[in-house]
């Protein structure tokens, strides 16, 4: 029962995004959402489309992902490393010159990332036009930030914050803080999907909440809509694969203090096993058996 009331609760709220750009009628033509590490984005992203689609509005999908410069002309951070979080690793203006063609009904042949090799396409993406139902749907962490699509009209651009926002307090002194969650979230599906460590996480995470709070959490005011992926129970369901992942953690490493809090954290819910998450939950992000296609 709590399961499904959560799970409940969190997809009327995102019926109720989908509805509030709908009663905008076709003044909105973009949609941008954006998030920190480990938010649900993905997930949310999935239903939300189902839910403008019971709206009539038809969501096509760019990641901001493939707008990134050249490997070697990407900014560095102050250790000397790349920083894939400044704003400047994007090729803003290319982006904002497809955008602008898109909505004046042309098709474009988007941009494409190439991970590996750090190399940047600028029409090696697929081809796409938008349709009279049509919205486009920009992901990646900047797409709160106001400058990111300064040549369109404010009116047109609707913009979604996502993140685990819920703090469970403990007592007078100690609570869950959100950040902790995100970090567990990311500790498991990493290890399940990217075959990284706990140790691993914990070592990046520092960094990680450093380029957030740079990057994202300044921008969070021009969000026109705030969606908490906050699920009451997801702790007892991360305790089944977190703990033995934290468990890994020898005395002898920089991440053993974290790991050994995190599991102090833990050992105060009881476990619950996910057989009766749903396939379309947020939390499936994580432990996987999304019944989404990623």
């Amino acid at each position: 029962q709590l399961i499904r009331v959560s799970e409940g609760f969190q997809e009327k709220r995102i019926g109720r995004i989908a509805d509030d750009i709908h009663s905008r009628g076709r003044g909105v033509k973009v949609v941008c959402i954006a998030g920190p590490s480990s938010s649900g984005k993905t997930t949310f992203i999935k239903r939300l489309k189902v839910q403008l689609q019971v709206n009539g509005i038809n969501p096509v999908g760019v990641s901001l992902d493939d707008y990134y410069v050249d490997r070697d002309e990407t900014p560095r951070d102050e250790k000397g490393d790349f920083d894939y979080e400044a704003f400047e690793a994007l090729r803003v203006g290319l982006l904002q010159q497809h955008i602008s063609r898109l909505l004046a009904g042309e098709t474009v042949r988007t941009a494409h990332y190439d991970f590996a090799s750090g190399a940047s396409h600028p029409d090696g993406g697929q081809a796409i036009a938008l349709g009279e139902h049509d919205i486009l749907m920009l992901e990646g962490i900047h797409g709160i930030n106001p400058k990111l699509l300064s040549s369109l009209p404010e009116s047109s651009v609707y913009r979604v914050f996502a993140c685990p926002l819920a703090q469970l307090p403990f007592d007078r002194l100690t609570r869950v803080h959100a950040s902790d969650v995100r970090l567990l979230r990311r500790i498991v599906r990493d290890r399940h999907t990217r075959g990284a460590t706990a140790a691993m996480n914990i070592l990046r995470w520092p960094s990680v909440r450093a380029g957030e709070r740079k990057h994202i959490f300044p921008y969070q005011h021009h969000a026109d809509s705030v969606f908490d992926s906050s699920l009451i129970y997801e702790l007892s369901v991360l305790k089944v694969f977190a703990e033995r992942y934290l468990l890994e953690v020898p005395q002898s490493d920089l991440a053993y203090t974290t790991a050994f809090r995190l599991l102090g954290l833990l050992d105060r819910f009881v476990t619950i096993y996910p057989d009766h998450v749903p396939p379309t939950s947020i939390l499936r992000e994580f432990i996987g058996g999304s019944g989404f296609e990623y």
